[in-house]
């Protein structure tokens, strides 16, 4: 007889240790869910940070020697939404016997743009080289 009535209780429903077991897996699950999230979220404001910051310096590096004269030294600005700007022009070294054969000079165009996101600095550099004027030609226009 005692174990009819035990298979009898079973079946009518959980026990209160069985709900709160269960509860407390809902919640740790809930918990690793909700990080996961905000990890996620996090990592999509700095690629969106990144990314905008790319454009940035790709636009800046394409603009060099079109709109921009290809001549050696440094600029900087704002360019809104907290990021910054930085560009710097040199002479890309050549060897001397490329100097005397008329062989167009080179220069290194880096971009470096900056912001800061959530008190922490943030930097990122593209750098390219640009073919410049020939050297016999640098003068010939004036």
């Amino acid at each position: 007889m005692p174990r009819r009535l035990r298979s009898r209780r079973c079946i009518g429903g959980f026990t209160l240790l069985e709900v709160l077991v269960a509860f407390v897996i809902l919640l740790l699950a809930f918990a690793v869910l909700m990080r996961i999230f905000a990890t996620g979220s996090r990592g999509l404001v700095a690629t969106d940070d990144v990314n905008l910051a790319v454009a940035f310096a790709q636009a800046d590096l394409a603009m060099v020697g079109v709109t921009e004269p290809l001549e050696a030294g440094e600029r900087n600005g704002e360019l809104g939404q907290g990021y910054r700007w930085e560009r710097a022009i040199a002479p890309f070294p050549t060897r001397e016997e490329e100097l005397s054969a008329n062989v167009p000079s080179l220069y290194q165009v880096t971009t470096r743009i900056s912001w800061e996101r959530n008190g922490r600095p943030r930097e990122l550099s593209l750098t390219t080289l640009r073919i410049g004027p020939m050297p016999e030609l640098a003068g010939a226009g004036s």
